[in-house]
């Protein structure tokens, strides 16, 4: 049974070299000019003027591909066969440390094309080093004879710098002295023994930079791989809103990496979890690899590798002074030498907001790889980052609700924790960088393009859509991306909205605040999100902030009640929660935290103008002090909590509570002498007060009437309106 193209393309993503020549040009877009003027330059260096071409690009941007094709096409021109070698050095020649070894790596290169170069080779190890390396030159040239030789070598930034300067003259000089040669190179970026005045090689080669893929190659390198595999359904989805809106998160994925679409190419239409997941973690097991040797290819003689790892842990863009901070580099312009290099080398992406720059992965997949390889066990979170990136929103509250009704709980899981992230989401992100890409290119077929994707993954209006539509036709393009920025401010802010009432119901308060902090920082004048932040900073007892949360919402909607109303009662929690917390800490003795804590809570009942403070009050004098007042350290406290009273406003509420505290001094366990003791120490205390006098009355003849309750005198005694005010205090009918 033969294996399946589609995985035949999967297992070859890595060596294009051994892939037919059929598939290599089915996959083939948006390079097929530069392919057509390469074959044409070195078919003309047949004869004529020799060419030395270097093609630049990060790994895995096709360099491989192109080349494989430009031998492909040389070797089918029938009028070459005679006239042309092609020695294909392939993408790791290691060892190669000198002049001499590398002409017989030709040599072997050229036999395995049916040249015959054993003899050669042979002469050349049948003799001690030094004369192979005068006969060297001679031997290649004779085989070469009056053809053109064509040398395709790959990663040759390494190749020159395992030769060195010495025997990097010694290429030179056969090249020049010769002229029988040709060289198509590939390197990953312009290197020192190229690009510097005192190299052999500098201004040897011309340099030829591969353009990143775009989101429409992306989409037309995916229908090719569809096509080549006889997918036609494929096909058809590729060319609907929802697989442009897929292949853009793909693109998103891969940071422009046409190695990865083949990987890719059997998940784009994949809706089943049960088969989705398990293939998104094979996947990344077959790129970590490949990431790993893309980080160690920096090596460690700077800071590019530490920075590629601490920014392949962090899901956000990040700023120079925090790299520098984080990473422990001795100063932020050392930073930015660093991440000038990582962004020429295709590692980083940059973005500037104001004076600052930010910086991050330039593929997510890398960071997602590496994270895999950190953190075996963690695959819940990698798959619920794929997730995020694969699938839109709507789609992913789809798929939780129809998990949840199979039972499929576990599964389910995936989703909702993706539903509960509070990162934006990637699929707007990838639409809104590139719509902006192609505003600013003057490109509107392709604004549109993307704009209808926007349309089709928000809730935006019809008026919104054609509004927008007839900026874009009318060539209104600066106008159209401030509309634009405007809607998806509202939408993204929507979309974390209805995330974060979801965490608030399942009462998971930290996500869910930190999904209102996200709303709120994208969408500043969102009236909800600022109040449910507030309710929910209430529930985690964070006061202030939950105060300060509503004072936003009410400043945003002064007509709105509801944040007036949480704010009160907001305000009421947190007078009970320093209230008891007071009570607390008195009861342990903690006296200067208790007195703090009830300065707080006396200040707020007189801001607020709380009503039933006497409660408050009669709580602490009949549970708390009336137990302990006798003791001397009570004692010399109590005039700063009289103060307290006092300058919060309270004192005709201390004297409510001193008249209701007379019918605990009514318990047999309250001694006569105790409620003298009780009685003496707030007259004294209430000298400077004389709004507490008539409840001192009340309290004395309460304490009297303790000593004899038989002697009706006792209410005879108070004015008549007081008497049954008493009653009611000491617990007696109203009604002697």
């Amino acid at each position: 049974m033969n294996t399946p193209l589609a995985q035949q393309l999967a297992l070859s993503t890595f060596t294009p070299s051994t892939m037919p020549p059929a598939v290599l040009e089915g996959m083939f877009v948006q390079r097929e000019q530069l392919l057509q003027s390469i074959v044409q330059e070195l078919a003309a260096s047949v004869g004529g003027t020799k060419q030395f071409l270097l093609l630049v690009g990060a790994r895995g941007m096709g360099k491989t591909h192109l080349v494989s094709l430009v031998y492909h096409r040389l070797k089918q021109q029938s009028a070459l066969d005679k006239k042309l070698l092609i020695a294909w050095l392939r993408e790791e020649e290691y060892g190669v440390n000198s002049w001499l070894y590398l002409i017989v790596e030709i040599l072997r290169s050229l036999s395995l094309e049916g040249v015959e170069t054993g003899g050669q080779i042979a002469r050349l190890m049948n003799v001690s080093i030094a004369e192979a390396e005068y006969l060297a030159n001679r031997v290649l040239t004779e085989v070469i004879g009056d053809r053109t030789l064509l040398i395709i070598t790959e990663n040759f930034d390494k190749l020159l710098f395992g030769l060195g300067d010495q025997e990097q003259w010694k290429f030179r000089a056969f090249l020049q002295e010769t002229n029988c040669c040709s060289i198509l190179a590939t390197t990953p970026k312009i290197s020192q023994d190229t690009g510097r005045k005192e190299k052999p090689f500098f201004g040897f080669f011309t340099p030829i930079h591969l353009p990143v893929f775009s989101h429409t190659d992306a989409v037309a390198m995916l229908i090719n791989i569809a096509n080549l595999s006889g997918n036609s359904g494929l096909v058809q989805f590729l060319e609907t809103v929802d697989g442009q809106s897929r292949v853009r998160a793909l693109h998103h994925l891969a940071g422009g990496n046409p190695r990865v679409y083949a990987l890719f190419a059997q998940l784009v239409t994949e809706d089943s979890l049960g088969a989705l997941l398990p293939a998104v973690l094979e996947m990344l097991d077959k790129l970590t690899p490949y990431y790993q040797a893309r980080v160690e290819s920096l090596g460690q003689s700077d800071d590019q590798q530490k920075i590629v790892m601490y920014l392949t842990r962090e899901t956000r863009a990040v700023t120079v002074k925090e790299i520098t901070a984080q990473c422990f580099i001795s100063s932020d312009r050392t930073t930015s030498n660093a991440l000038k290099k990582l962004k020429e080398k295709g590692y980083v992406i940059s973005e500037q907001k104001g004076r600052e720059v930010f910086y991050e992965i330039s593929e997510v997949l890398m960071r997602l790889c590496l994270e895999m390889k950190n953190a075996r066990s963690n695959d819940l979170k990698l798959c619920v980052d794929f997730l995020r990136i694969w699938y839109r929103p709507q789609e992913r509250q789809e798929q939780l609700d129809k998990l949840e009704l199979a039972g499929r709980l576990d599964d389910a899981e995936y989703f909702r924790k993706s539903l509960m992230d509070a990162r934006h989401d990637p699929i707007l992100l990838a639409c809104q960088r590139d719509l902006k890409r192609s505003i600013d290119d003057a490109d509107a077929d392709s604004a549109l393009n993307i704009w209808r994707e926007l349309v089709a993954v928000n809730k935006i209006s019809a008026s919104d859509d054609q509004r927008i539509v007839e900026m874009i036709k009318g060539g209104k393009l600066a106008e159209a991306i401030e509309s634009i920025d405007a809607l998806m401010i509202n939408v993204n802010a929507q979309e974390l909205y209805l995330r974060g009432l979801i965490l608030y119901e399942s009462k998971k308060w930290q996500e869910s605040v930190d999904i209102f902090d996200a709303v709120v920082d994208i969408q500043p004048d969102h009236y909800d999100g600022w109040f449910r932040r507030g309710i929910v900073l209430r529930e985690m007892k964070r006061y202030e902030e939950a105060i300060e949360s509503c004072n936003q919402a009410l400043e945003i909607n002064t007509k709105n009640y509801r944040a007036l109303l949480a704010k009160k009662i907001i305000f009421i929690d947190m007078v009970i929660d320093y209230h008891d917390r007071g009570l607390t800490e008195f009861s342990q003795d903690n006296h200067s935290k208790f007195l703090a804590l009830w300065q707080k809570t006396f200040e707020l009942i007189q801001q607020q103008k709380l009503g039933c403070v006497d409660r408050f009050i009669s709580k602490f004098l009949n549970d708390q002090l009336l137990p302990k007042f006798q003791q001397p350290n009570i004692r010399n406290i109590l005039p700063q909590i009289l103060e307290i009273y006092a300058n919060s406003q309270v004192l005709p509420e201390l004297g409510v509570a001193l008249t209701n505290s007379l019918q605990a001094i009514q318990d047999p366990k309250i001694s006569d002498y105790t409620a003298i003791e009780w009685l003496k120490m707030w007259q004294e205390l209430s000298k400077p007060y004389p709004e507490l006098a008539l409840a001192l009355k009340m309290l004395e003849a309460g304490i009297k009437y303790k000593q004899n309750p038989k002697d009706d005198r006792i209410f005879l005694s108070l004015p008549q309106e007081m008497r049954p005010i008493l009653r009611e205090a000491l617990g007696l009918s109203l009604i002697s």
